[in-house]
C-alpha cells in the first residue's frame, strides 16, 4: 500500500474522530481502536514491520498519554491516549513524536487565547483530537521536508 493510500486511510479514521471530539468531547473506541487494528494488521500482513515493532508503537503511543492522564488527574482523556496509539501505529514513531509536539504547541496557544481572550474558566474542556489530527497531518507533510521517514 502506498504512502498516499495509508494517509487517506488514516484520514478516514481521523476525520470522524476529530468531528466527534469537537462535538461531544469524547472519542469512540470503535474508531480509535478499530484504526489501530486496521493499521497493525496492514503492517503485519505486508511484512512492513515485525510484531515487536507494532507492539512498541502501541505501547508508546498509548503509554505516554496514559501517564499524562494519570499525573494530571484525568485532564487529558483516555480517548486521546487511544487516538495517540492509532497515530503511532499508522504513521510511525517519528511522525507520532512530531505530531505530539505540533499538537501540544497548538493546544497551548489556543487554550491561552480561550482563557485570556474569551475569559473562559481554566476547567473548560478543550477537545485535543483536533490538535492531534492537525499535528499528524503537519508531521506527515513536513516529513519529506525534514527528511523524516513517515509511514514505515
Amino acid at each position: 500500500m502506498s504512502q498516499y493510500h495509508q494517509f487517506v486511510l488514516f484520514l478516514l479514521f481521523a476525520f470522524p474522530i476529530t468531528v466527534i471530539d469537537m462535538r461531544e468531547c469524547r472519542i469512540p473506541d470503535f474508531l480509535s481502536l478499530g484504526g489501530v487494528a486496521v493499521f497493525a494488521a496492514l503492517k503485519l500482513l505486508t511484512g512492513e514491520q515485525s510484531p515487536v515493532q507494532v507492539l512498541a508503537e502501541c505501547l508508546v503511543g498509548f503509554g505516554v498519554f496514559w501517564l499524562i492522564w494519570r499525573f494530571t488527574g484525568g485532564q487529558l482523556g483516555l480517548g486521546d491516549a487511544k487516538y495517540s496509539m492509532l497515530i503511532a501505529v499508522a504513521a510511525g514513531f517519528s511522525a507520532w513524536f512530531a505530531a505530539l509536539l505540533f499538537a501540544s504547541l497548538a493546544g497551548l496557544v489556543v487554550a491561552g487565547i480561550m482563557i485570556r481572550g474569551l475569559k473562559l474558566d481554566r476547567r473548560t474542556r478543550i477537545p485535543f483530537a483536533p490538535f492531534l489530527t492537525m499535528g499528524t497531518v503537519l508531521a506527515i507533510h513536513c516529513g519529506d521536508v525534514l527528511g523524516v521517514r513517515i509511514f514505515i
